[in-house]
């Protein structure tokens, strides 16, 4: 089969799967909205939603499919150009209520702030003193440098960790500027950031994003732009030679990627975009409506790549085409995206984190380099001592590698285990020349 034609269908299988798997018909959930109102309903069922849209209000209207703490899924969305389910983040939700029918339900004795929907409401529920999980704090973790080395997963669950413990429903804000890395390492970070999807509100914020760093950028809620931000160009490269990867290898990333856009509610035909220069993108706006209606060849109005380049997203079209939320280039400007009345940070612990970390890796490269350099120039009295020395260096080398494995394991080119046994066999050396 072309690969083209197994793109298709894969991505096709993609948006099937987001679609049906996510709806249980007739399970009853309770929506609690920013402004500290209550709606309840059930799965399956037909509502309109107000929400916040690039700075302005807009309705959209289809079945609940899935609702969690952060965010909402639509299905069968009337006058929606693809498949698949539409996510809307609950902090730009106004209000919820049946097709034609009023949000607001203003029964007696309500204070006004009650949202039902009309099956539901004699049951409506004024809204509740707020919970550990309705506090806001907004955290942001600066990622900056090459993916699986100065950019790593580890960094991100501890920024989420810090944040669980002020209960769910944070921002945490991915402040990304890298030109990308290792794929390994960005397939465990799209692992984790499903997880703390569920618990967190996770904003992608580009000065750059190459590569697994946009790839990252895409697993997120929401994706404002720097002025001059740049986000696409995801070829993979095998590590071991340097070489763009082809066959099976690639197919597998291309479907991991369409698989990773469509989830985050932006269309599957960017990934494969993004990875091979086969791929074309181009997208129309109903002039109407505004609506976008993405396509992988070059029917569209606007061209985005064609054979022989690939995906690479400006601030300009990524706005323009809707794949990004909206562009700020200050807090106070990623702010009002957010619909925060201020920015304020609950900690500098996310900043604190890159920097201590860049900081290590700082210091090993150092150590390294001159451990390395001593090596070679460094003279000792007796055999002895130069034995002596090279087993504190091979110390060294080793709290390296466990501190810092991503730096040392390149600059040192020796496991653990290495030098533990050449250490072992030093000892042995220092060992007979004292008896003799």
């Amino acid at each position: 089969m072309h690969t083209k034609s197994r793109l298709n269908s894969f991505i096709t299988m993609v948006l099937l799967v987001l679609v049906t798997g996510s709806i249980a018909v007739g399970e009853r959930v309770r929506i609690n909205l920013a402004d500290g109102s209550r709606w309840r309903g059930e799965t399956g069922q037909e509502i309109s939603v107000l929400h916040m849209s690039n700075g302005s209000k807009e309705v959209t209207t289809g079945k609940l499919a899935k609702a969690t703490n952060l965010f909402i899924q639509l299905s069968d969305v009337q006058g929606a150009k693809e498949a698949g389910p539409v996510t809307l983040i609950l902090a730009k939700v106004i209000s919820i209520s049946e097709p034609g029918e009023a949000a607001v339900v203003n029964a007696p004795g309500s204070t006004g702030n009650e949202v039902a929907s009309t099956n539901d409401q004699n049951q409506s529920e004024s809204a509740t003193a707020a919970s550990p999980d309705q506090s806001k704090g907004v955290y942001v973790l600066p990622l900056s440098g090459t993916v699986g080395v100065e950019f790593r997963s580890n960094e991100i669950l501890k920024m989420a960790a810090e944040a669980d413990k002020r209960g769910h429903g944070q921002i945490i804000v991915l402040h990304i500027d890298s030109g990308g890395g290792s794929l390994f390492e960005y397939d465990i970070i799209a692992d984790e950031m499903e997880e703390i999807k569920k618990r967190h509100r996770v904003v992608a914020w580009i000065k750059s994003a190459i590569s697994a760093a946009a790839a990252t950028a895409m697993c997120c809620h929401e994706i404002y732009f720097q002025t001059g931000g740049t986000l696409g160009a995801a070829t993979g490269f095998n590590g071991a030679t340097g070489q763009s990867i082809t066959g099976q290898p690639l197919q597998d990333w291309i479907n991991r990627l369409a698989q990773v856009t469509a989830s985050g509610n932006r269309s599957a035909y960017i990934g494969p975009a993004m990875i091979d220069h086969r791929y074309s993108l181009s997208y129309s706006r109903d002039p109407e409506t505004g609506d976008i209606s993405w396509h992988n060849d070059l029917s569209g109005d606007v061209i985005l790549s064609s054979p022989g380049k690939n995906l690479v997203f400006t601030v300009t079209t990524a706005i323009d085409s809707g794949f990004a939320d909206g562009r700020a280039d200050t807090v106070d400007e990623l702010a009002k995206h957010l619909e925060l009345e201020q920015w304020v940070e609950v900690s500098d612990y996310g900043r604190d984190l890159h920097d201590n970390w860049h900081t290590t890796i700082d210091k090993c490269k150092s150590d390294i380099r001159k451990l390395m350099r001593e090596t070679q120039i460094k003279s000792f009295p007796t055999p002895a001592a130069r034995i002596g020395w090279l087993i504190e260096r091979n110390k060294k080398f080793i709290r390296w590698l466990e501190r810092c494995p991503p730096v040392a394991e390149g600059a040192i080119g020796r496991s653990k285990e290495d030098l533990e046994r050449e250490n072992k066999y030093l000892r042995k050396q220092l060992q007979d020349m004292r008896q003799n």
